[in-house]
């Protein structure tokens, strides 16, 4: 995930880096990852390079120049400014997010509806189906995937993922968020497991924040079996608690999703992403 290979944010846990972005690039491919999982957000806006034709030139001279997937957007934008929310503003924005990650030839672009944007509350569920209807179109046209995470207990998230065409708007798994909601993985898996794009590694303890890797309440070996059992073939991308030896902590914890893939997924993964 973008942000793990730079200093960590003072401002929140996860934030673009805008003073390290370009040098992130080159620090992936020193320390072997495959994938850099992009962030869109609300803070630092202006200097996002997906924001301008220029920065979203640089990003794809950037990643091909170390052999770096750009696979996926992480839009955290709409965390703070919920698609359930000032629907038509937010959707138009959503729509150049789309357009952005068509241009950059990104596939995929997450759309977190947890913390602010939950769908729990009453009336949340029927209003960012609706967003979703709109964007899906978008998305089919352009050859992009959606890819939604929630808050919901499993089996509603399965009927809401129901609702649209299977080959445009997909599930992101969330390790550490289902651990602090106190979901089982398998559970998970059974549920929505055939529509899983992409999975964030992170740990949090249940009800807490996100923490070093296996000091949470993450089952990773439970959830790396289910994973398997379902086939899943995408990225694993490091979302994990920010470090202050971060490129160290990056390794360490490359070094444990690549150990679990090996030892849970028999080869069926193509590696991890962060």
């Amino acid at each position: 995930m973008q942000g793990r290979l730079s200093p960590k944010p003072r401002e929140r846990v996860q934030a673009f880096p805008k003073d390290s972005w370009r040098e992130e690039f080159s620090r992936a491919r020193q320390y072997r990852f495959h994938c850099i999982e992009l962030i869109f957000d609300v803070l630092y806006l202006e200097d996002n390079p997906l924001a301008s034709e220029v920065g979203r030139r640089e990003l794809v001279s950037l990643a091909e120049e170390n052999e770096i997937r750009l696979h996926s957007i992480c839009a955290d934008y709409f965390m703070e400014r919920p698609l359930s929310a000032e629907r038509h503003e937010n959707v138009e924005r959503a729509k150049e997010l789309l357009h952005m990650a068509h241009e950059i030839g990104c596939p995929v672009v997450e759309f977190p509806f947890v913390d602010a944007s939950s769908l729990l509350p009453d009336g949340r569920i029927e209003s960012a189906a609706g967003a979703i209807e709109e964007l899906a179109d978008s998305a089919r046209e352009l050859g992009i995937g959606l890819a939604l995470e929630t808050d919901l207990p499993p089996v509603v998230f399965r009927d809401f993922l129901d609702r649209f065409p299977r080959e445009t708007v997909g599930a992101n798994l969330d390790l550490g968020n289902s651990a602090s909601l106190g979901y089982d993985p398998f559970a998970e898996c059974r549920a929505f497991g055939s529509r899983i794009v992409n999975v964030h590694v992170k740990d949090r303890p249940l009800g807490g924040g996100t923490v070093p890797l296996t000091t949470g309440d993450v089952d990773f070996a439970s959830a790396f079996r289910a994973l398997a059992e379902h086939g899943y073939r995408g990225d694993f991308i490091l979302q994990t608690a920010p470090d202050d030896d971060y490129l160290a902590a990056a390794r360490r914890y490359r070094e444990m999703v690549e150990e679990w893939i090996e030892r849970y997924l028999s080869g069926e993964s193509d590696g991890s992403g962060a």
